[in-house]
Formats: structure tokens, sequence, C-alpha cells
């Protein structure tokens, strides 16, 4: 049988907080580190209505980053086992969360699927554009291709997807600017 329980406990760094289930409790000492972004934590796993520690060692220190997830198992009995995962995140008084977690960048191999179909519309616009320029600089004409690059900076939406774009057509509307002189 599996048995599972989700528990939320909040306390203060340095400030013990107990947990205790139906046959198990957990006791927990976290201490946030100097770079607010870790927390060195003591813990132990008790078997509740008897003497007995769950793990090899009566306590188990660790030090984990904050939204990070741990998993500690222990053993009851010949049959029955208990796995707990513990997720410290670091609050302010408000409850709200300090160290928001980053933002996963799309890959390189895929880059528009972090765009919206309107936002991959604007690129191929500005693709177009900037395709227009270099055949306008191929031709000579400076002033139409530095009118086109200049247009198509100014379209992409300013996501970490399109940077890359976006420094080419400035390189290239830096180039129109230079022949142009």
């Amino acid at each position: 049988m599996i048995d599972t329980k989700l528990v939320s406990v909040i306390t203060r760094s340095g400030q013990r907080a107990v947990i205790a289930g139906e046959e198990v409790g957990i006791g927990v000492d976290p201490v946030l580190g100097a770079d607010e972004r870790t927390i060195d934590m003591s813990l132990v796993l008790r078997l509740l209505g008897e003497n007995k520690g769950l793990l090899p060692d009566d306590w188990l220190s660790l030090t984990i980053l904050d939204g990070e997830a741990v998993a500690i198992s222990g053993k009851i009995d010949s049959k029955n086992h208990v796995l707990i995962f513990i997720s410290p995140t670091i609050v302010d008084p408000a409850g709200q969360r300090i160290n928001h977690p980053p933002k996963p960048e799309p890959t390189a191999a895929q880059p528009q699927q972090a765009l919206n179909a309107d936002w991959q519309a604007l690129v191929k616009k500005a693709d177009e554009l900037a395709l227009s320029g270099s055949q306008a600089l191929a031709k000579g004409e400076a002033e139409l291709a530095e009118r086109k690059y200049r247009e198509a900076l100014k379209i992409p939406p300013d996501r970490p997807v399109t940077e890359e774009r976006q420094k080419a057509y400035l390189q290239q509307w830096y180039r129109s600017l230079k022949i142009k002189q």
C-alpha cells in the first residue's frame, strides 16, 4: 500500500519545524545561508511511538538550494519504507518567494517554439526586410539597405529567442551606414 501526504510548513531560519504523521515524525532545523540562496538543514526521521530513528545516523545534515528538492528514505520495518521529499522555499514575511526560479531558455534548434503565432509573423516580416536590405546592399543601394535594416530592427519582439537575430540586423545596419557615408 502506498500512502502519500503533502505537508507544507513555514519556519524561520534557525527555528525547528516538526511534522508528525501517522507513523513518522520529522524534525527540521533550517538555517539560511549567507548567499540567501542556500539552506543548511539538519533533520531527523523518527518512528512515532518508538524511540527509533529511521536514518543510519540520528541526524542528517545537508545543504540545498532554494526551490530544489531532496529525497530521503528510511526503513520502518522489513516491508515498509518511507520516502520523503523536502523542497525548501525562501519567502519574505508576506510569504512571497524571494528567489524566483530561472525561466528555461528555448533551445537553439527550436527558437520559434517560444514565440506565439503573431510574434512569429513579426519575426518573418523582419527577416524579409533584412533580406531586402542585403539585396539592396549587394546592388550598391546603401541608403535603401540602411532603411530596410532600420525597419527590421524595430519589428521583432524583445525576447531572448530573437536576440541573435537582432544582433545580426544591427551589424548589417552599421555596415550599410558605413557604406552610405
